[in-house]
């Protein structure tokens, strides 16, 4: 016998017993494991901070928003940023008095971890500034000083209060540094020389002597306090400056200094304090070791990179560590020689990535800054694969199917060409618009792979030789192209996303149309075509992702189960083994479908947590799942378990947003007992898009009709309205995403539930605001106050879900009612359940004139719902009953008729057994809303 008949109230003491067996748990499907973090090595260090009493632990900032910490002096990095929400760390500082309490300077806002960066917390009243600079206190645990563009703020209690310093000159501050013998004595770099206070803070004043330039870095000297020296951080032959009166007078100590380079860090040898490093900011590293009379340029093994921050060992000042645009450095010899030291620095932004379609152990890369990197061992381990590229900055890659040795890339300067696996390059860019080559986009013809299309500034270009020479291909299309999708089966069908559109060509790119029905609001960020029907096809853009099944011609919203705006989705990957099963990357996480966009479910966030993913791909072979990320390098994750039933359903509003996101929680004390989310049935691919179903025990088995209906013509409300045949508690949660307001409706254990019809649930066109803001919560039990009823705006009768008996078996129906036929024929007004039980309605009401009909069937055998289906009287996208009949021979001897109403017109419901002949009516007199009907006693199986 068929599952999921335990939602019943009158049954006996023996049938309780048997249901046990019939129950059973929702098929949910295996969970799946977290994400590995698989590198590359390297990315952008901004900052750095050395523990002063442990100084094996090191602290660094990234550029994307990351802090990483090393135990073991650089030998081995991991992430350490939980809690840190944030763009890039321009600053770090540890308090020297409690070192494992250190503050993170970032572009949004300031951050505070008491655990060693185990934990992130924001600190109020420096939320949402963009820090410059941090200095604490060496004498006074727990004062700060931030500098926050054109203002400093200091704090003395580690951040629980703050006060704005009145520095008093409109310039920005870019550096501050403490005197560590008086610490009220502070000194800021600005754009205009440097500042100085004596106070604390309290009264400032630009230093008498000092140079009216832009300063980026200070240090002061901790053997000798009134020495300071200043890096001037323009482009021009100040360079650097000292004092050695405090700031009294000022000389220019340059000698051997290079005068066309901006200098951004200093640091000084606490041991040696004549020995002094400076780095500029298109490369190089100096130093002196008598007090700025000479410098030499040193930093062999640095590459010429650019070094961002200095860091020396306090207890081995030889040893100093270089945060670079390429990673973290590490020189033993007072910075002779120079090795890489980032071994799990895993903090390169990923931009564009390839699986070779012969091996899956062989995957390819492009960074933002880093180029193109290669692993052969499914990215265990990496090499860079950049010699001759066009530029580092690399946003697309494509492999040739025929030849994977081939590949082409897309960069800040062009196309680059490779044809031995990436061991060298040549830019392709004749034919490509000279001033510009910034190439956002490749698409491959999977047929004739030496097409290819590419989005540059000045739109779409083609080549058919290669990358030979290439043509423009922008006829009909407006504005510039982002993203290329190419219909696999048909490639001269392609597909383009510009700032609010999509355009199609069917001739290869010589002529294009808008393929968007309505405007997109937001760039189209990735595009993807499903391989097995072409016709359907998905966009990503920043409010959620959108999905046409017609190439095109019209397009719906796909985002049931979606984080609301601002989320940002950027990139799309589809199952070609599996093509209902798509993935959709954001910047705050992986999320999955298997329905084609239906229902969507968030990938585990273990390993990926807080890192903005910018695109995902997918190995049908090893069901691998990849994550570009945004200054995470890449991740992957093995996605082995089977689909998993949706808990969520999402109805449309009047612009068509998926903006109601329904759940239903269920428990029960019957059969042993049971809680657990109920399971969702979409409706959407029977044009029911205000609805849905869900189902506890068994798909085929539905227990609830719930709605939410858009009456903001007749009433400016969206109305909700369930019925639901089962007798356990639940909870039925309906969140509006557009304004974070949430609607509970709840029934209690072992009571049969009531219809809920709602009319005050929602309002229509509230003002925006941002989810997790303040909720309205409102629960309710049981019916709700008698309202006016409408179907998507038809006037529907009112009346109270109070309920009332059933007529059962054979009573006469009103005159008013049309008879019902005979015979198991599905059609318009007939549902045929199991091949033989014939189902039709009939209504009538007094409201709105008088109306009377025949209900019009929904069967739903196509959504794996054998015994049951739905009515509407009104509208086709509003069913208004849910029936079932449930298969029961094997517990009773009888079939059980269940069904659930949201209305209150006239109904005779008529079921008949054409096997035997046998029926059952039920009745419900008009301007009465329908109780729920549980007849486990309605026809006899033989």
């Amino acid at each position: 016998m068929p599952a999921g008949v335990g939602s019943l109230g009158a049954i006996t003491a023996a049938c309780t017993l048997s249901l046990a067996t019939l129950l059973g748990a929702g098929a949910a499907g295996a969970a799946t494991g977290g994400w590995t973090p698989l590198g590359p090595d390297g990315g952008s260090a901004q900052a750095l901070a050395i523990d002063p009493v442990h100084s094996g632990t090191i602290y660094a900032g990234t550029l994307y928003g990351f802090v990483f910490k090393s135990t073991d002096a650089g030998a081995s990095w991991a992430a350490a940023s939980a809690g840190l929400d944030a763009q890039w760390v321009t600053a770090l500082a540890i308090d020297p008095a409690h070192p494992t309490t250190l503050y993170a300077g970032t572009g949004y806002g300031l951050f505070k971890s008491v655990d060693g960066a185990g934990s992130w917390s924001r600190i109020a009243g420096a939320s949402y500034v963009s820090v410059n600079a941090l200095a604490v206190d060496p004498m006074h645990a727990g004062t700060i000083f931030v500098a926050a563009d054109r203002y400093l703020i200091k704090s003395t209690d580690g951040g629980a209060s703050w006060s704005t310093l009145d520095i008093n000159t409109g310039a920005a501050i870019h550096a501050l540094a403490i005197d560590p013998s008086h610490s009220a004595t502070v000194y800021a770099g600005t754009d205009y020389g440097v500042l100085k206070t004596t106070d604390g803070g309290t009264s400032w004043s630009y230093a008498p002597g000092s140079p009216s330039t832009g300063f980026a870095a200070l240090a002061v000297d901790p053997a000798s306090p009134s020495t300071v020296y200043a890096a001037s951080g323009w482009d021009s032959s100040d360079g650097m400056y000292k004092t050695t009166d405090g700031g009294g007078t000022w000389t220019a100590v340059d000698s051997g200094l290079p005068n066309d380079l901006s200098f951004v860090a200093l640091a000084i040898d606490p041991a040696k304090t004549a020995t002094v490093y400076v780095t500029a900011g298109g490369g190089g590293v100096w130093k002196t070791t008598n007090g700025g009379a000479s410098w030499t340029a040193i930093g062999a093994g640095l590459a010429g990179a650019e070094v961002s921050t200095l860091a020396i060992d306090p207890r081995n000042p030889a040893r100093l560590f270089a945060g670079t645009a390429g990673g973290v450095f590490e020189s033993a010899d007072a910075g002779t020689s120079w090795g890489a030291a980032d071994a799990g620095f895993r903090a390169l932004a990923v931009s564009a990535m390839a699986i070779d379609p012969t091996s899956s152990a062989t995957l390819y890369i492009g960074t933002t800054a880093q180029g193109i990197w290669r692993s052969t061992d499914g990215g265990a381990s990496w090499a860079a694969a950049s010699s001759g590229l066009a530029s580092l900055e690399v946003y697309a890659l494509v492999i040739d199917p025929t030849n994977t040795a081939t590949l082409y890339a897309g960069t800040q300067l062009g196309v680059s060409k490779s044809t031995d696996a990436g061991a060298s390059w040549t830019a392709v860019n004749s034919g490509l618009p000279i001033y510009h080559l910034y190439t956002t986009c490749l698409a491959l013809d999977p047929s004739h792979p030496a097409t290819l299309y590419a989005c540059t500034g000045e739109g779409i270009w083609k080549t058919i030789d290669g990358g030979a020479s290439w043509t423009a291909a922008n006829a009909g299309i407006i504005g510039g192209a982002g993203t290329l999708a190419v219909d696999p089966l048909t490639p001269t069908t392609l597909y383009a996303g510009t700032a609010q559109n999509v355009w199609k060509s069917t001739d290869g790119g010589a002529s294009w149309t808008d393929a968007s029905s309505v405007p997109f609001a937001n760039m189209i960020q990735a595009l993807a075509v499903d391989p097995a029907h072409p016709a359907t096809l998905y966009a990503a853009t920043e409010l959620g992702v959108f999905k046409s099944a017609d190439g095109g011609a019209g397009w719906m919203v796909a985002n049931c189960g979606l984080p609301p705006w601002p989320n940002g989705f950027n990139g799309l990957a589809i199952d070609p083994v599996h093509p209902g099963t798509l993935y959709a990357s954001s910047r705050s996480g992986v999320w999955k479908t298997v329905d084609g966009g239906v229902s969507w479910t968030a990938m585990p966030s273990a390993g990926l947590s807080g890192i903005s993913a910018l695109g995902v791909a997918f190995d049908p072979r090893t069901s691998r799942l990849y994550a570009a990320t945004s200054g995470g390098s890449v991740f992957a994750l093995v996605d082995s378990a089977p689909p998993s039933p949706t808990t969520m359903l999402c109805t449309d509003d009047y612009q068509g947003d998926a903006r109601f996101q329904i759940t239903l929680h269920f428990h029960t004390r019957q059969a042993g007992g049971q809680s657990a989310f109920g399971r969702a049935i979409s409706l959407s691919s029977l044009g029911v898009t205000h609805g849905g179903l869900f189902w506890f025990f068994s798909p085929d088995n539905p227990e609830m009709l719930v709605k939410v209906i858009d009456a903001c013509q007749l009433a400016q409300r969206f109305w909700v309205f369930y019925s639901a045949g089962t007798n356990v508690g639940f909870t039925t949660t309906i969140r509006d995403n557009k304004t974070g307001l949430v609607r509970t409706y709840t029934n209690p254990d072992l009571m049969p539930a009531p219809p809920v019809q709602d009319t005050n649930a929602f309002a229509c066109v509230p003002e925006f605001t941002y989810p997790g803001g303040d909720q309205e919560v409102a629960a309710r039990q049981g019916p709700a106050p008698p309202d006016a009823v409408a179907a998507r705006g038809q006037a529907e009768p009112a009346g109270a879900a109070a309920a009332a008996p059933a007529t059962i078996g054979g009573a006469a129906p009103p005159s008013s009612l049309p008879a019902a036929s005979s015979g198991c024929s599905p059609g318009p007004t007939a549902l045929c359940i199991g091949g033989r039980f014939m189902v039709e309605v009939a209504y009538h009401t007094s409201q709105a004139g008088g109306r009377s009909g025949m209900g019009q069937a929904i069967a739903l055998e196509s959504l794996g719902v054998g015994q049951g289906g739905l009515f509407w009287f009104f509208d086709a996208g509003n069913p208004e009953m849910l029936i079932k009949v449930i298969d029961a021979c094997a517990l009773g001897g009888k079939y059980w008729v269940f069904y659930s109403a949201g209305t209150n017109v006239g109904l005779r419901v008529t079921v008949t057994d054409t096997y035997t002949g046998n029926a059952v009516t039920y009745t419900n007199p008009d301007l009465t809303a329908a109780p729920p009907v549980q007849d486990t006693s309605a026809l006899p199986c033989s």
